[in-house]
């Protein structure tokens, strides 16, 4: 649980969903709502406003769509959290949200609980990708037996791969740290070099990358260099 306050946007075009988001965070009391927007516009103009944690972000609003409005509020503000909320579970859709910035994707039929779990790990600086879109997203890149669509590019030592297998399964920085006895600083130095040899900005879409590639949730997979 973490030691502040986690203020949120609530950024949901339809208002009945927007009070039931509010309704079902009450329970948390580490979660504060500090403001709601009813499109992508106003999402932006209030995450700059605001300076939210973490922005809850509906992908199909009025004025400007979720993505676009995620690309924006990156580019203006990238330390601020976004998880997309959506009943949207197309894989291309996916990758393009994540593309933009994005720091999760969970379905609307989410559990307050795990809602909750999605917000403290974004807030905390990792990404969260809900089982059922890992789930999806790993059929979608497996061949018919049972194998990876993508082959290992090579690109990464031994090391970093099994940095991105443990960070894939959901394990936070300092966990990784503590499975490989590393220093946090050394798994955020991991991390950078991963993003930028894969060619990728945000830790969701290093979970896509590993997905493709048959790392993601196995450290066994990291070690095979």
């Amino acid at each position: 649980m973490p030691d502040h306050t986690i203020r949120l946007l609530l950024a949901e075009d339809i208002e009945i969903l927007r009070k039931g988001l509010k309704v079902l965070l009450a329970g948390h009391p580490q979660l504060e709502v500090a403001g709601e927007a009813g499109d992508g516009v106003e999402a932006v103009r209030m995450a700059m406003e605001l300076n939210p944690d973490v922005i809850l972000m509906d992908l199909s609003m009025p004025r400007m769509d979720g993505a676009d409005a995620i690309a924006e509020i990156k580019r203006r503000s990238p330390q601020t959290g976004i998880l997309a909320l959506t009943a949207y579970m197309e894989p291309e859709l996916v990758k393009k949200t994540l593309a933009a910035g994005a720091d999760g994707y969970l379905l609307k039929n989410v559990k307050a609980d795990e809602l909750a779990m999605a917000i403290e790990k974004v807030a905390g600086g990792c990404p969260y990708v809900c089982p059922e879109i890992a789930q999806m997203l790993i059929d979608s890149f497996v061949s018919p037996g049972g194998h990876a669509v993508l082959e290992d590019d090579g690109l990464l030592t031994g090391r970093e791969r099994e940095v991105l297998a443990f960070i894939a399964s959901g394990l936070t920085c300092k966990e990784v740290a503590a499975r490989l006895d590393l220093s946090p600083k050394t798994v955020d130095t991991h991390k950078v070099n991963i993003k930028r040899k894969i060619g990728v900005k945000s830790s969701a879409e290093m979970i896509v990358y590993a997905i493709e590639r048959g790392l993601a949730g196995s450290s066994s997979s990291a070690r095979a260099s």
